[in-house]
């Protein structure tokens, strides 16, 4: 009787054991699901706070575009790209001037504080070239929007005067001769097309200003003319003197563009079919500017590229860049 009350006792033992087993691996693994829930709803939360930051950088640098027109942000010392970076929680630049390099963490800012909203912002105010021929140029809108009707007019202004220490510089051109909606090689003779480049130039020493004018006729065999093949850059700046403006017209067909500066009449500055460089000279204003924002909460950052245009005083576009970063807190891409 006893050696059966035993063997009794023991299989219960055995079965409260195997309760207590499923109870724990119950409890551990729905204790488990809930730490990973809790994790992804904080870095959702993260993810949204740090995307509302982006935005208001993006805001932030419009307004300051359309009011101000100042939002160029110059290299540092060391010709190091900058971004503007302001704390939203605190209300405040994290520094006196609010600038620091792009490559720089955002974890190295004064009194960083994980739980505060940050962003960092830039604009692209300017490009190498203007181009209405090369379809995926930066920055420029699809190339019949860029094509130059003919006799109708396109003024180049506003150029450099203290460009590389007062150096020279010229500016190479580019034309395709096409059909007046853009489309295709002109049909014209080609005896009969070319492009009227004029050119008011004023002088250093107070004199009155010159007209110049070059005619690019359109060479045997082809539709393109490229001034840096002819040795026939036009001389933008020297000692002598700077251009104020420079006229460009087509007359029978239509063209699409390329310009661009070098340091001599014969160089290419940057190329119109990849874009390298070969001794560039000053940049362009670009036709639109190019809104970068980065926003940071906790363990997220987001980025958004906006696109502004100058003339409507309008954001064209917002879109997104990148998602959260997931615990790796780094400079902005």
């Amino acid at each position: 009787m006893n050696f059966r009350r035993d063997r009794k006792v023991g299989s219960s033992l055995i079965l409260v054991l195997l309760i207590l087993a499923g109870v724990t691996t119950v409890v551990l693994g729905t204790q488990r699901v809930s730490l990973i829930q809790f994790k992804q709803s904080s870095a959702e939360e993260d993810n949204v706070l740090a995307l509302y930051a982006a935005k208001a950088g993006i805001e932030d640098m419009a307004l300051r575009e359309r009011f101000n027109r100042d939002t160029e942000i110059v290299p540092d010392s060391d010709s190091k790209t900058q971004v503007q970076r302001f704390d939203l929680t605190a209300g405040a630049l994290p520094s006196t001037t609010g600038l620091f390099r792009e490559s720089d963490s955002i974890t190295t800012t004064p009194g960083y504080d994980p739980g505060h909203q940050y962003y960092d912002v830039k604009v692209n105010l300017k490009t190498p070239w203007i181009d209405g021929i090369t379809p995926n140029a930066i920055n420029a809108p699809p190339p019949e929007l860029l094509t130059l009707a003919k006799d109708d007019y396109l003024e180049l202004t506003g150029f450099p005067s203290d460009y590389n220490n007062g150096a020279a510089y010229y500016l190479r051109y580019k034309f395709r001769f096409v059909n007046a909606d853009g489309s295709g090689d002109c049909d014209d003779p080609q005896d009969k097309a070319f492009v009227q480049i004029q050119e008011i130039t004023n002088h250093n020493d107070g004199s009155s200003a010159d007209l110049s004018q070059v005619t690019a006729t359109r060479p045997a065999n082809s539709f393109d003319v490229d001034s840096s093949t002819q040795a026939k850059n036009i001389l933008i700046k020297d000692n002598a003197g700077l251009s104020s403006y420079i006229r460009i017209r087509p007359y029978y067909c239509s063209v699409k563009f390329f310009f661009t500066t070098s340091g001599a009449n014969n160089h290419q500055g940057y190329t119109a079919s990849d874009h390298t460089a070969s001794d560039p000279g000053p940049t362009f204003d670009s036709l639109n500017r190019i809104i970068f924002s980065t926003g940071y909460f906790g363990q997220a950052k987001r980025t958004l590229v906006g696109t502004y245009d100058p003339k409507s005083g309008q954001l064209v576009s917002v879109a997104d860049f990148n998602l959260y970063a997931g615990g790796n807190i780094s400079p902005p891409p």
